[in-house]
């Protein structure tokens, strides 16, 4: 089994602990839990941020060590594997397997290098 499946099942386990069953849950329910995930995913990325030295401009980090920042870069590490815990929750709200993140990684990370190589740009229209 591959690391990343590994992690969606212990994920997995974990919330039915909780008391979370997704594999019957109905979609409306899968929804309202990923808007939940979301907001919960969003607030342990500003405290991954919030973490990171050198993210305030106007705050002096020039008296820092060396192993202060490497202690500042642990916590963010940290705080990054909370934000890990919802995004995996996400992954499996919406019944993706290591293979279908996998693959969908792929095809749009070829996108991305496409849209570079032909001079990506934004032109929508907002109204």
């Amino acid at each position: 089994m591959d690391k990343l499946q590994e992690m969606l099942m212990l994920q997995n386990t974990l919330q039915q602990r909780l008391g979370y069953d997704f594999t019957d849950m109905p979609h409306e329910a899968r929804v309202a839990l990923i808007k939940e995930f979301s907001i919960h995913a969003n607030q342990e990325m500003n405290e991954m941020l919030y973490e990171l030295p050198f993210f305030k401009p106007w705050k002096d980090y020039s008296r820092m060590t060396s192993e202060e920042i490497e202690a500042a870069f642990d916590k963010a590490r940290k705080e990054f594997i909370d934000l890990w815990h919802f995004i995996l929750n996400i992954a499996l709200l919406l019944n993706m397997l290591s293979d279908d993140i996998y693959k969908e990684y792929v095809a749009k990370n070829t996108e991305n290098h496409r849209r570079q190589d032909e001079g990506y740009t934004h032109n929508k229209i907002y109204r």
